[in-house]
């Protein structure tokens, strides 16, 4: 209802209210950085598909899953782990 204060959680549906996010990329990517500094090395990415950055719809919606996957592939590329068939993505997953 218009005149009712507003905060969005996690998942902005829109930047014209304020709203609380967590630091996905970073927070996901210092979680693998320890899993592959404790010398693990296929780590599996299960979840939702991200959804492409420019796919306006969904975009400030799902960036979560795109920051979180990104870290996930980064930090794996960081130490030459392969991440062949350790990628799952598909509906109730997330």
């Amino acid at each position: 209802a218009k005149g009712v204060p507003v905060v969005q959680v996690e998942r902005p549906l829109t930047t014209s209210s304020p709203r609380i996010t967590v630091r996905n990329y970073g927070s996901a990517l210092e979680a693998m950085r320890h899993l592959t500094g404790c010398g693990h090395r296929r780590i599996a990415d299960v979840g939702p598909e991200p959804s492409p950055a420019h796919n306006l719809k969904s975009g400030l919606a799902t960036y979560v899953e795109r920051e979180r996957f990104q870290a996930y592939v980064d930090a794996m590329a960081e130490v030459g782990a392969a991440t062949d068939g350790l990628i799952r993505f598909g509906e109730g997953t997330g």
